[in-house]
């Protein structure tokens, strides 16, 4: 689970990221001052600590778990954890639009295994994914259904499988009923003991199904789409696969307050998506995906006010209708271009959006909300929004106004191979000290620990090669400048030097590198713990020099977030 969530954060890593024009609009008012570095500090302890579950989940892989319910050596996974849940819980109060279903379910998921004993972990895991396909099914169970998604759905996976869409005809409404009944038929079988595994068969039919029209041989949607469904191809298995049966009840005396709080969740999670019906829930945690159900917001803007909106705005205004002055504006393609993921797609955000424009840029919008469709005709009740400011203001109970976010300039393939390989440099060596807080003190590294230390050396020289392709263009003296330029602006001292200590480092992690791999096959003696703390005390030099000195806000906060998990994630007594 823990390399879902680290897959789906980097595929989705526009969406935490508080950069470009596109607004921040937290759930509340009061968050509309926070700064967006607290975005990077929270996105940077979802990446760690991402890491830090999956190193230590594979550490204790096959460990027998004692019987007591807080065992000494499960507290760092279940801090680390912990850490994760409430970066992610922060980011998403920060921008309503980070409140994706994937992150939801696994945050749920995640806060089951930490509370409850597996049995009931696994009980609650199971009821929120029936939930899951039970609420996606009925949501799909409209006339707007049959007209839009079910066959865009169906085209998409017409053209994977090479067919035209006129080949097989028009699809009826039969056909179209096939998604949504699956889906149904996929909750009566994994609630069945008996038949779970044709409903684990049925799921994998309606997840691959789903990938081919969404894939790239389909509509070619971003990764965290594919990704979220290849995390139900795993987890169904995982979750259902026939075990040897145990108690079906269980005393509600017997349970800790942790599995109590987990069992009161699920069935509050069972219920809930069902208030959607009165506006007491959202589209998106009533798990209505690829539904028809949300609401509709059309937008417009006078043709003479296009030149006030940002470039990356105007690329989404489309042309115009004959003897019309107005231009529709697409927020959807808005979003996926700078945040790489679909509009959150509530009535009150997509308003919320329109306001932003209105009050950031000084135009004038036309908006025109069709609610969401009768089930049975299809049709929409469809009204235009006098003020928008007005609107929201009286009609919505969460925040609509966005934060103070700062357009960021464009940044080039080359600055960000640059930085990113800085920061898997710094990643590696972050891995391998939570490795190496793990084992005996005086132990030889295993050879994860060796393995990272080289992936980290691989990181920095191809980040200096970065570096002199993009930056400098090959030349020493240009390399040589750029230092000092740095130097001045951080120190006031104008010197060069500094690219010297980093050519020596490199050499120095490299010859180290060769001594770790030495030591973890036994070809030589351990150092010593004098050479070792040395060792550190170089590398702790420079890390802090290319982080916090005089490296951007953000690497400060992920080394105090660093900092955080390492002293969660020590060993028990008598390692290190």
């Amino acid at each position: 689970m823990s390399v879902f969530g680290l897959l789906l954060g980097f595929a989705t890593w526009q969406l935490w990221s508080p950069e470009g024009e596109y607004p921040l609009i937290p759930w509340f008012e009061l968050l509309r001052g926070v700064p967006t570095g607290v975005d990077r500090l929270l996105a940077c302890g979802m990446v760690l600590s991402s890491i830090g579950i999956a190193v230590l989940t594979v550490k204790d892989w096959g460990r027998p778990r004692p019987a007591e319910r807080d065992p000494p050596e499960g507290r760092g996974l279940a801090r680390t954890s912990v850490l994760w849940l409430a970066c992610l819980a922060g980011s998403v109060l920060l921008d309503q639009l980070r409140f994706q279903v994937w992150a939801w379910e696994l945050f749920w998921l995640t806060l089951f295994l930490n509370l409850a004993s597996p049995r009931i972990a696994l009980r609650c895991g199971r009821v929120l994914v029936i939930g899951i396909y039970f609420y996606s099914g009925v949501s799909k169970l409209d006339a707007e259904f049959l007209q839009t998604q079910g066959p865009w759905l169906w085209q998409g996976m017409q053209q994977a499988l090479g067919f035209q869409s006129q080949a097989w005809g028009q699809t009826s409404a039969i056909g179209m009923l096939s998604f949504p009944v699956g889906e149904l038929l996929v909750v009566i079988a994994l609630s069945v003991r008996r038949a779970r595994l044709w409903g684990i068969a049925g799921a994998w039919v309606m997840h691959l199904a789903l990938l081919l029209a969404l894939g790239p041989w389909g509509w070619d949607q971003r990764p965290g789409v594919l990704l979220w469904n290849g995390f139900f191809l795993v987890s169904v298995p995982l979750l259902f696969w026939p075990r040897q049966a145990g108690p079906d009840r269980v005393a509600w005396s017997s349970l800790g307050p942790g599995e109590r709080f987990s069992m009161a969740a699920v069935i509050g999670l069972s219920v809930w998506p069902a208030l959607s019906l009165f506006g007491l829930c959202d589209h998106w945690p009533a798990w209505e995906v690829y539904s028809s159900r949300p609401e509709v917001v059309l937008i417009q803007i006078p043709d003479e006010q296009v030149p006030r909106l940002p470039l990356g705005v105007q690329a989404h205004v489309g042309p115009a209708e004959p003897l019309r002055p107005w231009r529709p504006l697409s927020i959807d393609q808005w979003s996926f271009k700078q945040r790489g993921c679909p509009t959150y797609p509530q009535g009150r955000y997509r308003l919320a959006v329109a306001r932003h424009l209105e009050a950031a840029y000084g135009v004038t919008l036309s908006v025109t909300e069709q609610s969401t469709p009768d089930r049975w005709t299809g049709k929409r009740p469809s009204r235009e929004i006098e003020s928008l400011a007005t609107e929201c203001d009286q009609r919505f109970w969460f925040n609509t106004l966005s934060r103070t976010n700062v357009a960021s300039k464009p940044v080039s393939w080359g600055d960000r191979l640059i930085a990113l390989t800085a920061q898997f440099a710094v990643a590696c060596y972050a891995i391998t000290l939570l490795l190496a807080a793990r084992q005996q003190p005086r132990g030889k590294p295993s050879p994860a620990v060796a393995g990272f230390w080289t992936a980290g050396l691989l990181g920095l020289a191809v980040h200096v090669a970065c570096a002199f392709h993009f930056l400098h263009h090959w030349s020493h003296a240009a390399a040589m400048k750029h230092t000092a330029q740095r130097t001045a602006e951080v120190t006031g001292w104008d010197w060069p030097g500094g690219l010297y200590i980093n050519y020596a480092f490199l050499l120095f992690w490299g010859v180290d590198a060769v001594r770790v791999w030495r030591e973890a096959l036994g070809r030589t003696p351990v150092a010593s713990r004098v050479w070792r703390l040395v060792v550190h005390g170089v590398f702790l030099f420079m890390m802090f020099n290319a982080t916090v000195v005089f490296g951007p806000w953000h690497w400060t906060a992920a080394s105090v977030v660093f900092v955080a998990l390492w002293w969660m994630t020590r060993g028990r007594s008598g390692e290190g």
